[in-house]
Order: structure tokens, then C-alpha cells, then sequence
């Protein structure tokens, strides 16, 4: 036979299959490689991802470590201020009860004065003259204000002696304003009971009633002078015999004094009552046709006698009206407290006391008493 000729057309085809399949080997080949780098890659990550984790780990670890021991740092160290502040505030406490003590020290020396050489303060009336008032270049004069210049000497004690509202006095003594007060005030049952009395030094506040020199007012057949304490039918005639006079007259009185308190309680009767705040006023009042009648210390009329103003009727004295006048000074009641201020003050009010009752003594036997008396009344009011 003859030998065919060979087709192109197969030998292509197989060769272009040859071809790639060696591609495609080829491609296989890469591709495992490619597989094997991305795969050496993603270890290698893992590596790195596991020793970032690591590290980080690691360094919370540290982290929290170092704040744990900041923290316990801190808490120490605020431990230390807390200590330090409490020690502050207990040294602050001991050093204010160490200045409290002080204080008190201080305060309670402050109430222990000398017995005998410190300063008293007396109380006299501002607008009860001739007593004790202020004149019209404004300085404090009158009787008892004299008075009580001449004790101070007798005592040989400094004084301080100021004006003061008649009314208040006693009120101002118990509040400690004053030692001593030196006012008019009468003794009686109802300011025994609140206050201490020296000695009487006058029976100037006997009352008695004024009236202007043409007044009708006739007592002519009347006793001189009457003693509420005594030969109680015969007073009480003579003070009926006083209200028929008084009736319907218009009565002036200096208001809170036992002139007041005398018309009040109606041993004259009932009458027409004007009260003034000082005397000084009721005076006024009687001159300038205010009231037709007043009452008081036959002694708060002497400015007025050598001019329209007259006494009448008998001068009153006991009962009500008091026992004389005395220096109002605060009762001893604390000599026996414990408490070193009232124990001390007590003390230093009864010394007030015995030292002024000396000096009345000695005033009296000097005819210190009676002299001014004469000076300021026009007559001797001692006692």
C-alpha cells in the first residue's frame, strides 16, 4: 500500500493541547506556590497576631500592676493626710480649750476685784430735784448727788456717779448697771423684797400736798403732821377730813412713787389723778394751772416756796409712804452659791453694803447729813 499523507489539522491540535497542558502544569504549579507563600504568610501572621497578644497582655499585666501600686501609693498617702489633719484639729481643740480656760480665767479675775480699792458706780436721779436733777448747764446736782460725793470720801472709794431715770433705777441696779443707788426711794415692804437698804440718811420724802398761794383750799384746823403707823382712828379722821378738800380737784403725782401708790390705794378718797413723769413736770404742772393740787416730798416744793407755790395740810409720813430714804444696793442672795462669779459678786455686794452704812455713820456724827439737808430743803431731813 501507499503511504497516506499526514493531516495538519491533528498535529495542531495535539500540539496546541501540549501547550497547554504545560500551561495549565504550570499554572498548577504556581498557583501551589502562590498557596505556599500565602500560607507561610498567614502563619507568619498568626506568629505576629499571637506575640502582639502576648505583649499586649503583657503590658495590662504591667499596666494594671503599676496602677494597683499608684493606687495603694495614693491610698497611703491620703491616709497620712487624714492622720496629719486629725492630729492638726486635736492640737486646734486643745489650744481653743487651752484659750477658753484663758478666758474664763480672765473673766472670773475680771469679777474679783479688790475689795476694798475698786470703783463703785452710784445711780442718782436725773429729774427728782432737789434730790437729785440735772441743771441747766446740764451737770448733775442735788442732795443726794452731794451725798454721795461725801461717802465716796468717807469710804476713800473711787464713784462714778451718773444721772439715771428715777423710775428705772432699781431695775437697772438688779441688771448690775450700778452698785448703789441713790434716788429718794423710800423703804418699803414691797422693795425690801427685791432690793437691800442701807441705814436711812432722810425723812425728806414725808409728803405733803402744794397748791398755788390763792387757792381756797383751807386745812387750817388740821394737825401739822400725821404717822400712817399710828393712832389709826384719829389718821383716818384727818384724812377724811383731807378728801373733802380734794374732791374734785385735779391731783398731780410723779408716776411710779409711793405718793402715787398712796393716792391709788384711796386714803384721800377718789380724785381727779394727773400723772407726770418727774417731778419737776408735776411742779410745772401745778404752776401752770394743769392740776389744782400736788403731791409729794414736802422737799421737791422748796424751789418753789418764795414763789406762787405753797404747802397745805399736815405732812404724811409711815404706812405706805415708806420709812425713810436709804441707798438702794443689791441683796446679798449669792454669797452661798458655789459658782466663783456669784459667790465673788455677793461678797462684794455685802462689803457695798457695810461700807456704806459706816460712812452714813460717820456722815451723821459729822453733821454732814443734816447740813446738806439745810443746803437743798430748807430744813433738817436727816435721820
Amino acid at each position: 500500500g501507499k503511504l497516506k499523507p499526514k493531516s495538519p489539522t491533528n498535529d495542531g491540535t495535539k500540539s496546541l493541547e501540549k501547550v497547554e497542558a504545560k500551561k495549565l502544569k504550570a499554572a498548577e504549579k504556581n498557583a501551589k506556590a502562590l498557596e505556599k507563600v500565602e500560607a507561610k504568610k498567614l502563619k507568619a501572621a498568626e506568629k505576629n497576631a499571637k506575640a502582639l497578644e502576648k505583649a499586649e497582655a503583657k503590658a495590662n499585666a504591667t499596666s494594671s500592676k503599676e496602677a494597683l501600686k499608684k493606687a495603694k501609693l495614693l491610698e497611703a498617702a491620703e491616709a497620712k493626710k487624714a492622720k496629719e489633719i486629725k492630729k492638726e484639729q486635736a492640737a486646734a481643740r486643745a489650744e481653743a480649750k487651752k484659750e477658753y480656760k484663758a478666758e474664763v480665767k480672765a473673766y472670773n479675775q475680771a469679777k474679783k476685784p479688790n475689795l476694798k480699792d475698786d470703783r463703785i458706780s452710784i445711780g442718782i436721779s436725773n429729774s427728782y430735784s432737789p434730790w437729785g436733777f440735772v441743771d441747766g448747764s446740764g451737770e448733775l446736782k442735788g442732795f443726794e448727788f452731794e451725798l454721795a460725793q461725801e461717802l465716796c470720801a468717807i469710804m476713800k472709794r473711787e464713784c462714778a456717779i451718773t444721772g439715771y431715770d428715777r423710775e428705772g433705777a432699781i431695775p437697772a441696779l438688779l441688771m448690775r448697771k450700778f452698785d448703789a443707788v441713790m434716788t429718794g426711794i423710800e423703804i418699803n415692804q414691797e422693795r425690801q423684797n427685791v432690793i437691800a437698804f442701807s441705814e436711812t440718811y432722810a425723812d425728806g420724802n414725808i409728803a405733803s400736798f402744794a397748791t398755788l398761794k390763792n387757792s381756797r383750799i383751807n386745812t387750817q384746823d388740821l394737825p401739822t403732821t400725821i404717822n400712817l403707823n399710828f393712832d389709826q382712828k384719829g389718821v383716818s379722821n384727818v384724812l377724811e377730813a383731807l378728801a373733802e378738800e380734794l374732791y374734785g380737784k385735779r391731783v398731780c403725782v410723779q408716776t411710779g412713787t409711793t405718793y402715787e401708790r398712796f393716792l391709788d390705794a384711796g386714803y384721800v378718797g377718789p380724785t381727779n389723778l394727773k400723772s407726770y413723769k418727774t417731778q419737776k413736770q408735776v411742779n410745772l404742772g401745778l404752776t401752770n394751772g394743769n392740776c389744782d393740787i400736788a403731791l409729794g416730798a414736802a422737799a421737791s416744793f422748796a424751789n418753789y416756796s418764795d414763789k406762787s407755790v405753797i404747802l397745805f395740810g399736815p405732812t404724811l409720813s409711815g404706812g405706805i409712804l415708806g420709812k425713810g430714804v436709804a441707798v438702794g444696793i443689791r441683796k446679798n442672795t449669792y454669797a452661798d452659791e458655789k459658782t466663783d462669779f456669784n459667790r465673788t459678786n455677793g461678797k462684794r455686794d455685802a462689803r457695798i453694803l457695810n461700807d456704806f452704812n459706816d460712812a452714813l455713820n460717820k456722815a451723821k456724827k459729822q453733821g454732814i447729813i443734816s447740813n446738806l439737808a439745810m443746803k437743798h430743803f430748807g430744813f433738817d431731813a436727816s435721820m
